[in-house]
């Protein structure tokens, strides 16, 4: 088994006595994104992950941008952390809304009630449809398949 990650995930697994790494895999790139910052204006290394960016006939590419809204575009799939302790829900929108991917998953919502969740999805989702943007809010275990 091959292990794709950056550097100070590498370090860490290192230390655990893991060694096992690859700088990619067939259908998945990845690239420097910056982390947003943290309280007390800290950072961390972080990955934005494209996943089938040449996909086969009938399927959809999907971009993870991990903890960061600094990127400039999306596959056709985009999993946008929608929440999160350095952001918020209009920074996240609108950042989706401006690149434009064809489908939103949100991510990084585990903290939200139920009910609350509903409500930021359907607030999100009638947003982006004004735009050609469709907003799909999965439940845990739910899968997509595009």
């Amino acid at each position: 088994m091959k292990i794709l990650a950056n550097l100070s995930t590498k370090n860490f697994l290192i230390k655990e006595g893991i060694n096992s790494f690859t700088d990619s895999f067939e259908n998945i790139s990845f690239a420097d994104a910056p982390h947003e910052l943290l309280l007390g204006g800290r950072g961390a290394e972080n990955n934005l992950f494209n996943i089938f960016g040449n996909p086969p006939a009938g399927r959809a590419g999907l971009t993870h941008p991990g903890d960061s809204l600094k990127f400039d575009s999306s596959l056709e799939v985009l999993a946008l952390p929608i929440q999160a302790p350095w952001g918020s829900l209009v920074a996240s929108v609108e950042k989706a809304a401006l690149i434009k991917p064809k489908i939103v998953i949100p991510i990084h919502d585990w903290h939200w009630k139920d009910q609350a969740r509903k409500k930021m999805y359907d607030m999100a989702k009638n947003y982006l449809a004004d735009k050609g943007i469709e907003l799909r809010g999965l439940e845990v275990g739910e899968e997509l398949v595009v």
